[in-house]
């Protein structure tokens, strides 16, 4: 191992040395490393190991913080027996992994916030910022999502409970919050593979509209919706926007718009909400907007 390297390596143990109720085995070819103090209670300390493969693992930290050992992970400069204890472990040492985007690391960081800046989500940087993300392809979602494939969290009532059970009750909690019954019409914004789509049309007998800019989930949520045999449901292309403003020229005074804008981003979404909010309302009496709670799920 370059000199270089054994210092960049001898730093990050320093840094992660002390962290606290973990047991961290870093395995390289130098040796093996054990970092971390573990808790009290055996059964609450969390261990993981990580083997590096390639000491450029060890510059990419150095030079770009979190993102980088995430980049060379993917690189396969290192792997881990536990990513999600290794996960939980640096979430239960914040402080340290705050301290690994700093430094040169700090200067990356701005760089990369440079770079996203560019990537607004304007009409145009929408498409292709969703495009990016959702088109990668539905075969890779079915590999970690339930079957109703909801992307946004779930709502779990026990930790081993099934994600299908908790996915659905996060439906269900949506569905209860808009007090939704037979003939209402719903319009969902941000409409993924048409999971809520589905369940509130078959189980409350509500008509619901749902839109998504992502052409691959569009296709997807299409074949669903004819396997189904969903009447009830409509499927769009147009922006959360411009479905809003055909369902006002349309006239429809029964309309809830549960959406779920989590894409938007902090900055353009309480513009995008009170948008959608003065396009319904020149109709009178045309149901309510139900902005996110900090839980995820959405209000009245």
């Amino acid at each position: 191992m370059a000199l270089v390297d054994r210092v960049l390596r001898a730093r990050l143990h320093e840094s992660l040395g002390d962290l606290r109720d973990s047991q961290l085995t870093v395995v390289d070819a130098i040796g093996d490393a054990v970092l971390g103090a573990p808790a009290q209670a055996a059964a609450a300390t969390l261990r993981a190991t990580v083997q590096v493969r390639d000491p450029a693992f060890y510059r990419a930290v150095a030079r770009s913080g979190s993102v980088g050992a995430g980049e060379s992970y993917i690189d396969g400069a290192w792997e881990c027996d536990d990513l999600v204890a290794l996960v939980r472990m640096l979430v239960r040492n914040r402080d340290r992994l705050d301290a690994m985007d700093s430094g040169s690391a700090y200067f990356a960081g701005l760089a990369l916030r440079a770079w996203h800046a560019l990537r607004r989500n304007t009409r145009r940087g929408s498409r292709g910022n969703i495009a990016a993300h959702y088109d990668l392809g539905n075969a890779f979602f079915e590999t970690f999502l339930g079957d109703d494939l909801m992307y946004s969290s779930a709502i779990f009532a026990a930790a081993d409970e099934p994600l299908a059970a908790a996915s659905t009750r996060k439906l269900e909690r949506i569905c209860r919050k808009l007090q939704l019954s037979p003939g209402d019409r719903v319009v969902e914004i941000g409409g993924g593979w048409g999971g809520f789509a589905l369940h509130a049309a078959r189980h409350y007998g509500c008509h619901v509209t749902t839109t998504t800019i992502s052409p691959r989930q569009h296709e997807f949520a299409q074949r669903r919706v004819k396997d189904a045999l969903a009447f009830a449901v409509s499927l769009t292309t147009r922006s959360a926007f411009g479905t809003a403003f055909h369902l006002a020229q349309m006239r429809r005074r029964d309309v809830t718009d549960a959406g779920v804008m989590e894409v938007v981003g902090v900055t353009q979404m309480f513009s995008s909400y009170t948008k959608i909010a003065d396009t319904l309302q020149l109709q009178p009496d045309m149901g309510h907007i139900a902005p996110a709670d900090p839980s995820g799920v959405p209000g009245q």
